[in-house]
């Protein structure tokens, strides 16, 4: 699978996918200081899936305003687990808005679950 790492994740959860065979790009390596919506615009002409910490990103996939592969939002606690949590869920990340939190089962929402349509 196809990953891109948000500048406000540590580098060694790209690392760890790296290991496992996963294509990894770094946002901090390419482009320090993308704006959010770069970020989801690189994610969705590249196929990736997104790991940050940015719960804002989520809200703009949300809408259905960028539609990457999928985005995972990861507590601060749990970043050097990130690998080891996504994973169980590697077949299920496309197309999802993943949530995941200390204590709880990951939460996981399609994109665009709140558009409007015309």
């Amino acid at each position: 699978m196809k990953f891109l790492i948000d500048e406000c994740l540590w580098k060694g959860v790209g690392g760890a996918l790296s290991e496992r065979g996963h294509d990894v790009a770094y946002v901090v390596l390419v482009s320090p200081g993308l704006a959010d919506e770069d970020v989801l615009d690189w994610a969705e002409r590249e196929d990736r899936v997104v790991l940050t910490h940015d719960r804002r990103m989520s809200t703009l996939v949300r809408y259905g305003e960028f539609v990457p592969r999928g985005i995972v939002v990861v507590d601060e606690l749990l970043v050097y687990q990130t690998a080891d949590l996504i994973a169980p869920l590697l077949n299920q990340l496309p197309g999802q808005i993943t949530t995941i939190e200390p204590d709880k089962p990951p939460r996981m929402r399609p994109i665009g679950w709140l558009a409007v349509e015309p």
